[in-house]
């Protein structure tokens, strides 16, 4: 399979964005749904192809996460900037998906680690397990990015 596909469990689906009108649309009906009044449609600036991921539910979008690809060092890193998925929407399979989607991004970019930094409450507890030399600051191979390593079993 590659990063490409749709991962599906249950009716929500992590998708590539490619940057077409319909991403553009839904991304910024996301953003008006986190943001409520303090939205601004004219702050944004529109999604490019290939910068991550949209969750969409049936037609409805209920999250994304960005990210890029960066050589630092001798590392090849999936630099995760952000995740967001709308609070009444989020389960486990989700976060499992993503990470399966992530992975296999990784695989498909000859990827050696993967980085992310805990911003918020939510993002701190899940990676509260995941050993790191900085706080809410993480690096790690991108074969320890798997559930062992966020139950604190590596």
């Amino acid at each position: 399979m590659t990063w490409i596909q749709k991962i599906e469990k249950g009716d929500a689906k992590w998708e590539p964005i490619i940057g077409d009108d319909r991403d553009q649309k839904d991304y910024l009906e996301l953003l008006k749904e986190i943001e409520g009044d303090m939205f601004d449609p004219e702050a944004y600036e529109s999604i490019p192809a290939g910068c991550g991921l949209l969750l969409r539910k049936g037609s409805r979008p209920i999250g994304y996460v960005f990210f890029s690809v960066e050589d630092w060092d001798s590392k090849r890193v999936l630099d995760v900037e952000y995740v967001h998925i709308l609070e009444e929407d989020r389960n486990a399979h989700m976060i499992v998906d993503l990470m399966h989607t992530l992975r296999q991004k990784a695989r498909d970019e000859k990827v050696t680690h993967i980085h992310w930094t805990a911003g918020s409450d939510e993002m701190t507890k899940l990676s509260q397990k995941v050993t790191s030399d900085l706080k809410d600051i993480f690096l790690i191979p991108i074969d320890q990015f798997n559930l062992d390593t966020f139950m604190g079993r590596i």
